[in-house]
C-alpha cells in the first residue's frame, strides 16, 4: 500500500527513478531529496517517518524478548554477533544437549575440515558440506563483523593469514 502511494505520487509528477524498489536505502535517499509541493511531501515522509518508528519499536520488542533466553544471551555477548544474529544461531542450533561434545556441534555447523581414512593414514580435506549451511554462513558473518571492528580479531586473522593456516573461529 505504502509502495503504491509513493509509486503514483512518482508517476502523478512523472519522475523517473532507477530503483527497483523505492524502500530500498538509495531509494529511500531519493526520496527524501526530492522538492515537492508541502502537501505532496507530506505522503512520503508520513509514510517513511511512520514506517520507521513502527520498525524501530520491532526491534526493541524482539531485542527485550531475546535476551530473556540464556542461549540467545550467550552469542550475543560475542563481538560481531547481534540479536538477530543470534536468535538465528539459537534457531538452527536447537537444543544443545543433541550435540554430545563440541566436535559435533563444529561439524554441524560446517565448520570442520573432512576427514579420509585409509588404515592408519588420515587425509584432511577441505570443509565437510554435512549440516547446516545457514549456521555456517551467520557464524561466518559475525566473524567478518568482528574482525572490522575488533584489533584483536584483526591481528588473529592478519597472524593465521601469515601462518597460512585455516581460519578456525571455534
Amino acid at each position: 500500500m505504502v509502495n503504491n502511494e509513493i509509486y503514483a505520487l512518482i508517476d502523478e509528477h512523472g519522475l523517473g527513478h532507477e530503483f527497483g524498489d523505492l524502500l530500498s536505502k538509495g531509494g529511500l535517499e531519493w526520496l527524501r531529496s526530492l522538492e515537492l509541493p508541502p502537501l505532496d511531501r507530506l505522503i512520503p515522509d508520513n509514510h517513511l517517518t511512520h514506517s520507521n518508528q513502527q520498525t524501530e519499536r520491532v526491534d526493541e520488542e524482539i531485542y527485550s524478548k531475546a535476551v530473556e533466553d540464556s542461549d540467545v544471551r550467550l552469542p550475543l555477548s560475542m563481538t560481531g554477533v547481534d540479536v538477530y544474529s543470534a536468535l538465528l544461531i539459537r534457531s538452527e542450533i536447537g537444543s544443545i544437549d543433541r550435540f554430545p561434545d563440541h566436535e559435533k556441534l563444529v561439524s554441524w555447523a560446517r565448520l570442520s575440515p573432512s576427514l579420509h581414512q585409509s588404515g592408519s593414514t588420515e587425509y584432511h580435506g577441505s570443509i565437510a558440506k554435512r549440516g547446516s549451511r545457514t549456521l555456517r554462513w551467520i557464524i561466518v558473518e559475525a566473524a567478518r563483523v568482528a574482525v572490522n571492528h575488533d584489533a584483536k580479531f584483526e591481528e588473529f586473522l592478519e597472524l593465521s593469514r601469515y601462518l597460512n593456516c585455516q581460519f578456525n573461529p571455534i
